[in-house]
Order: structure tokens, then C-alpha cells, then sequence
């Protein structure tokens, strides 16, 4: 809703100013939102450092182990660690 209202109003403001102004004005805007955009990564980036420093808990991720059971035709992807075991068709039956 905000978005909209301000599309509404900037393109007013822009059919008023002419178009020479307009895109000047525009380029200013750009110029500035993507400036904003820059400061708020890299302070979210020193936040993130920050957080993950001296003081955090650096205890190892618990361990996850995947089983594929039943027919699997076709292939079967994994990343990580992966065992790979070769079983023939005669040992998955009954």
C-alpha cells in the first residue's frame, strides 16, 4: 500500500516538475537509496561479525544423519559427508 501511494506520488510530482528535472530527480533518489542500502549491509555485516566473535558459543552443530530406505530408482544426491554402500537387487529382497 505504501509502495503504491509512493509510485502515485512520485509520478505526480514528476509530470509536474518536467522530464528533465524528473530524471535528474531520479537519479539523485536512486543515488541516495542505494547509498542507504550499502550502509545498512555493511552494518549488518559488522552486526553479524560482531555476534559471532569471541564471546559467542562455538559449540560443534549436532549430527544429522539421512537414511534412504525402499526402492530408489534413479539417483540419489547428497552433499556433506557422504557413505556410499553398493547393494545388488537379490540382497533388498525378502
Amino acid at each position: 500500500m505504501i509502495g503504491v501511494v509512493a509510485i502515485i506520488a512520485l509520478t505526480a510530482l514528476f509530470v509536474t516538475v518536467g522530464l528533465d528535472a524528473a530524471d535528474k530527480l531520479a537519479s539523485a533518489l536512486g543515488a541516495l537509496i542505494g547509498l542507504a542500502g550499502l550502509v545498512l549491509a555493511v552494518i549488518g555485516l559488522i552486526s553479524s561479525r560482531r555476534d559471532s566473535g569471541e564471546g559467542a558459543d562455538r559449540t560443534a552443530p549436532a549430527s544429522v544423519q539421512n537414511t534412504i530406505s525402499g526402492s530408489v530408482h534413479g539417483t540419489a544426491i547428497q552433499g556433506g559427508t557422504v557413505n556410499l554402500a553398493s547393494r545388488s537387487a537379490e540382497e533388498d529382497e525378502p
